[in-house]
C-alpha cells in the first residue's frame, strides 16, 4: 500500500510540475464544527484529548480506543468527521493523507480517474500532447464523485437488505 501511495504521489507531482490539468483525488480538511463534536465524543466516552485541531490529535484519539469496548464506535465518528474525498481538478491537498500532490494512479479496483491519469501518462511517453480540457474534466470529475457516493449508497443499502432477511426467520 506505501509502494501505490508513493507511486500516485510521485505520478501527480510530475503531472503537477508538467503543468498539466488532471484528476486529483482531493480530501478536503473537516470543519471546526465537527472536530468540536469530535472532542465532545471523545471527552464524553473518557479519552482524554486537548481540543482536536490536527490529523495527529486524531490519530492520537483513535490509539487511546483500540482494544476498548467503544473501539468501533470511535472509529466511525471519527470518519463521519471527516469531508468525502472527490475527484477536482484543482491544486488541493489529501487531508488524510496531508499529500499536496495525488491523484488515483494504481487503484487495485481500477476507477475510471485511474484511466485518465494513465491516458495523459500514454500521452506523455508518446510525445503527443495531453487532452487539456478543463471543462470537461471538471465535469468528468464530478460525475466520477457522484458515481462513487452513489456505489457506497446502494453498498449500504443491500448490507441493509442482507440483514433484514437474515433477521427475518429470527423473529
Amino acid at each position: 500500500e506505501e509502494f501505490m501511495l508513493a507511486a500516485n504521489q510521485a505520478v501527480a507531482t510530475l503531472l503537477n510540475d508538467l503543468e498539466l490539468k488532471f484528476l486529483r483525488r482531493i480530501h478536503p480538511d473537516p470543519s471546526q464544527r465537527k472536530l468540536t463534536n469530535l472532542t465532545k465524543f471523545a471527552r464524553e466516552i473518557g479519552i482524554k484529548t486537548e481540543p482536536i485541531t490536527s490529523r495527529f490529535q486524531i490519530q492520537q484519539v483513535i490509539k487511546q480506543a483500540i482494544g476498548k469496548p467503544y473501539e468501533q464506535a470511535v472509529c466511525l465518528t471519527v470518519l463521519r468527521s471527516l469531508q468525502k474525498a472527490v475527484y477536482g481538478c484543482e491544486e488541493d491537498r489529501h487531508y488524510a493523507l496531508n499529500f499536496t500532490n495525488y491523484c488515483h494512479f494504481t487503484s487495485p479496483i481500477r476507477r475510471y480517474p485511474d484511466l485518465t491519469i494513465h491516458r495523459l501518462i500514454n500521452a506523455i511517453i508518446a510525445k503527443k500532447p495531453p487532452v487539456q480540457d478543463l471543462t470537461q474534466l471538471t465535469q468528468l470529475g464530478d460525475h466520477c464523485s457522484d458515481r462513487e457516493q452513489n456505489a457506497e449508497r446502494a453498498e449500504r443499502e443491500l448490507k441493509k437488505l442482507k440483514l433484514l432477511n437474515y433477521l427475518h426467520p429470527r423473529q
